[in-house]
């Protein structure tokens, strides 16, 4: 967080895709390989007609409708992502990359929220070694947490 809490500091911080989404790609190019799909979009808006998704939770798995926009992830063992190999790399720096401005597709580009300030996250506390079970519960039992 900037020290006047006006915003986060991305100077010298690595932009990169998250595992997550890395294997939400995939999926999506494999579903496109499959003849699923003509074209894969990667874009951070949607309509507002909703998703079918399943999701796995402790009873097996679980199927919901949910309204978008939406945040949707992927478990790791969906698939493994393919990664580009340097020829590839090389190549697709040649091709042109079409970009859209927003309005061109309709959308709404005025700010709907308001940044009031940001925070750090609460300061972690230093965690405690234990040798064995009863000292574990010890020290949660020292916490009130058992």
């Amino acid at each position: 967080v900037k020290p006047d809490n006006t915003g986060v500091v991305t100077e010298g911080v690595k932009m990169s895709v998250n595992p997550f989404d890395e294997i939400a790609l995939e999926e999506a190019l494999r579903i496109r390989e499959r003849g699923g799909a003509e074209e894969v979009v990667v874009a951070t808006v949607g309509p507002a007609d909703t998703v079918r998704v399943t999701r796995e939770v402790d009873a097996g798995l679980e199927t919901l409708d949910v309204d978008l926009p939406a945040v949707i992830t992927t478990d790791l063992r969906l698939n493994e992502p393919r990664y580009v190999k340097l020829p590839d790399i090389m190549k697709a720096k040649k091709k042109p990359l079409e970009v859209l401005p927003l309005a061109s597709l309709g959308v709404a580009t005025a700010p709907t929220t308001t940044v009031v300030r940001f925070d750090p996250p609460p300061q972690r506390h230093k965690g405690v070694m234990v040798k064995n079970a009863a000292e574990l519960v010890a020290a949660l039992h020292d916490k009130g947490l058992v």
